[in-house]
């Protein structure tokens, strides 16, 4: 299967969603880490249907699409989402928002990179 199906508008995300038990996880995605994919296991565990939303974030290592692949390729994601608009379209559906950790995370892993590699990022 191309996991790449998996990524679709917000309507037709909207469309799929199963109301409740539906979980949909704001995030950056920047980077795909142990402790990202542990998270994305719980919340899918948890859920019927576990819906990605991909947000822009200034800075990014890797482009929208590329984030969105990525997303896409683990097996427990359901569908995901790139849009920049206001995400309301999933009446019963929990929200979980995770793109101030997701920020931090990706700082953790570059000061991490920098630090090994003696690069002080000047």
């Amino acid at each position: 299967m191309d996991t790449r199906a998996k990524i679709v508008t917000l309507e037709e995300a909207a469309e799929r969603a199963s109301g409740t038990g539906t979980t949909v996880l704001f995030s950056h995605f920047d980077v795909l880490t142990a402790e990202r994919v542990r998270l994305v296991r719980t919340l899918a565990l948890e859920a019927g249907m576990l819906i990605v939303v991909i947000a822009q974030v200034p800075g990014s290592l890797l482009p929208m699409q590329a984030r969105a692949e990525l997303a896409a390729s683990l097996a427990m994601v359901d569908l995901v989402v790139i849009t920049e608009a206001p995400v309301t379209r999933f009446p019963g559906a929990r929200f979980v928002d995770d793109r101030e950790i997701d920020k931090a995370r990706t700082t953790r892993l570059i000061a991490h990179v920098q630090q090994k590699n003696g690069d002080s990022g000047d």
